[in-house]
């Protein structure tokens, strides 16, 4: 049955789904009752046996000159100093706040500061003279054979029962306006009548990401028709803390979208869904009310490092791991903590350590993006695929993912300190009326649940398809592609987790800095004043330095590293740097050190894949640079291709997803949607010093990750 009646709005943050102002589509379902019976399933016996396999890397010998540097005697004297600061007096003017019938008023606050005195006595400091001599060093790597043994695994059979249970729905009734199902399967002509009359709308895509915000509006077939996006920056503890304010992501995120839809007023009426993307593998604590509790803790955060080793140690041990725990992560997971502490689940054990009044006082732990959920819907929500870096969720049954009281145990935690889990594709409701208002959006446009950045990355890439790969270079990089398993390799951090797309994987991983290298160039070039063409200065130095960048090699680990090797406390920077190099060899050499990076993580991508990754699909603001991919180009030694506004992968891909969870598209039309603006195919003349250069660069890393581990 069915009947049409207004309906008025409720107040934000109400846990049920505010109706909308309109003439709305009021069903009612029947009582449901769901019966599962007990369930049984064997896994019969599996062998893998992998042949030998033998690596020979040449010798390398290098020989650095004699040099001796003397510093003369140095006196520096400090004269006395006094500071005196003169009585300060606040006055805060009284406040009052009214609520309907309900009055507030403050009295006025007055604090009066006392005079203060500091004198600093005068200081001499005198340096004696040194000198030092670095005599002359050579150093050769001798012939380094890996032959791996082959080897049998043989996986013993076992069986696993779930006991039956049963599961009563109460009776309800649901209004709503051109939705689709939560799984964003196309529902019948019948429900969709009135969206087929209206015609497919636009999708409003948001982007949280480390270091910018986007925004843009995007058509039901994945185009970008505009879009915008302002910086934010990062809030460094000496720690080894790494925050941001979400109230600031929120204020930034408001400015933002106002001045995209006053740029584009003709599109703004055809918005119908909102589809978000954000930084993965953060944590935002936050009370019952949804205001958040302190700053949010970012994925480069290290201060849950040593919760994570009491998490995972103990007897016996794998690689830090204990044995069994290890079992247990893998096989329901598909993946393991990482020891770096860059987790969602070390902020939180983090947290419970060092801020236990903060950790008492937090309602939900949530993911970035499904904080920007909650501010627009007023839902406490997550998707699958979001919470897999928590390692709190058992992965096994891709389309059924739930969180697993056994890991739950391990780390402590209960389940209503995290929010419900729902499909990428499933619609939270309509954005609350004051978000509608103050945003100049129409009311009733339905809120998508979303996935993360690497997740929507892998779509907006146009790689739809299995081992259809894409290079990322955004602040991280990363290579990726869907594939049809679960699959992990515990040796260099990398897993098939669950995708953005459901009932799909991807190969996750992430090199942690890439385009932070070349901001943190730019920054020793210019600091904090940059010229506005800062890149494309970058790029013409580059353009102008040889291959190889005249001897220079820069190592990119400025914050360690994820994958292929998870290393948190091995540094990098530039190596044989002499007089005769300039900005343009520099440039060059981080450039070319980025590149190198992506090589070593791509033979272990390829290995895990069990296939050649070509063509390469280039996505993300390093991406713009012809320069940059034509090394890579080089450097990999694989076809590589420039995706068109490769900028804006990410949230184009936001935007993809939110369309196919309302029905306007399916995925292989938006496949064929995605752009290739230019093709760079690898020099074979450059191919023979690259190889050189990798081999140096694995060297390299042997040689600083002893130097950092003592």
């Amino acid at each position: 049955m069915s009947a049409r009646l207004p309906c008025r709005y409720v107040s934000p943050y109400a846990r049920l789904q505010p109706p909308i102002t309109q003439t709305l589509q009021v069903s009612t379902e029947p009582p449901y009752t769901y019966t599962e019976l007990p369930y049984t399933y064997t896994e019969p016996p599996y062998t893998y046996t992998e042949s030998s396999y033998t690596y020979t890397e040449l010798p390398y010998t290098y020989t650095e000159s004699s040099y001796t540097y003397t510093e003369l005697p140095y006196t520096y004297t400090e004269p006395p100093y006094t500071y005196t600061e003169l009585p300060y007096t606040y006055t805060e003017p009284p406040y009052t706040y009214t609520e309907s019938s309900y009055t507030y008023t403050e009295p006025p606050y007055i604090y009066t500061e006392p005079p203060y005195t500091y004198t600093k006595l005068s200081y001499t400091y005198t340096k004696p003279p040194y000198t030092y001599t670095e005599l002359p060093y050579t150093y050769t790597e001798p012939p380094y054979i890996y032959t791996e043994p082959s080897y049998t695994y043989t996986k013993l059979s076992y069986t696993y029962t779930e006991l039956s249970y049963t599961h009563t729905e109460a009776s309800y009734s649901r209004a709503r306006r051109c939705a689709p199902p939560a799984h964003g399967v196309p529902p019948s002509a019948g429900v969709w009548s009135d969206c087929a009359e209206q015609g497919a709308g636009m999708i409003l895509a948001l982007d949280l990401g480390t270091t910018a915000v986007k925004a843009a509006v995007v058509s039901a077939q994945g185009e970008l028709l505009a879009w915008d996006a302002e910086p934010h920056p990062l809030i460094l503890t000496p720690d080894g803390g790494v925050e941001q304010d979400p109230r600031v992501w929120w204020a930034t995120l408001t400015r933002l979208v106002q001045r995209l839809l006053s740029n584009a007023p003709e599109q703004r009426d055809a918005i119908h869904a909102i589809g978000c993307t954000a930084q993965w593998s953060g944590t935002v604590a936050v009370d019952a009310s949804g205001e958040p509790l302190g700053n949010a803790i970012l994925w480069m955060d290290t201060r849950g490092a040593p919760d994570i080793a009491d998490l995972i140690g103990g007897f016996p041990s794998v690689m830090g791991y204990n044995l069994f725990r290890l079992r247990t992560w893998l096989r329901l997971t598909g993946g393991a903590p990482a020891r770096s502490g860059k987790d969602p689940l070390a902020h939180i054990l983090y947290l419970r350590r060092a801020d236990p009044e903060r950790y008492r006082a937090a309602h939900k732990f949530l993911e970035p993006k499904d904080y920007l959920n909650l501010r627009l819907t007023g839902r406490f929500a997550s998707t699958y695929e979001t919470l897999t870096l928590h390692w709190l969720t058992d992965n096994r049954d891709i389309r059924r993912v739930d969180y697993h009281p056994t890991l739950l145990h391990y780390a402590g935690l209960r389940r209503e300190q995290f929010p419900d889990l729902y499909p990428s594709t499933a619609v939270l409701g309509t954005v609350l009326p004051s978000v509608a208002d103050e945003w100049g959006l129409p009311r009733g446009v339905q809120v998508i649940a979303g996935t993360p950045d690497l997740h929507a990355t892998a779509i907006g890439s146009g790689g739809l398809g299995d081992f259809q790969a894409h290079l990322a270079l955004s602040t991280s990089a990363w290579i990726s592609c869907h594939v049809p398993f679960k699959r992990t390799d515990i040796w260099h951090n990398i897993a098939t987790l669950p995708a953005g797309i459901p009932g799909r994987y991807f190969i996750a991983n992430e090199q942690e800095t890439a385009g932070a290298c070349v901001d943190w160039l730019r920054g020793v070039f210019w600091g904090a004043c940059p010229p506005p063409d800062v890149y494309a200065q970058l790029d013409a130095w580059a353009a102008q330095a040889p291959a190889g960048a005249g001897g220079l090699r820069f190592l990119p680990w400025l914050v360690g590293e994820r994958t292929p090797v998870e290393n948190p406390h091995v540094r990098g920077g530039f190596c044989r740097l002499s007089l005769q190099h300039g900005r343009p060899e520099m440039a060059r050499a981080v450039l070319e050190g980025v590149a190198l990076n992506a090589r070593w993580l791509l033979s272990a991508v390829e290995r895990l894949a069990g296939r050649r990754l070509e063509p390469i699909r280039l996505i993300g603001g390093g991406a713009r640079s012809a320069v940059w991919a034509q090394i890579l180009a080089d450097v990999l030694q694989r076809e590589l291709w420039q995706m068109a506004q490769p900028q804006m992968a990410t949230v184009r891909g936001a935007g993809m997803l939110a369309a196919v969870a309302m029905g306007y598209a399916d995925w292989q039309s938006l496949e064929r949607s995605c752009p290739v603006q230019a093709r760079f195919t690898p020099d074979p003349a450059r191919a023979r010093l690259y190889d050189a250069m990798y081999r140096e660069f694995r060297a390299r890393y042997r040689v600083e990750s002893r130097r950092w581990a003592s």
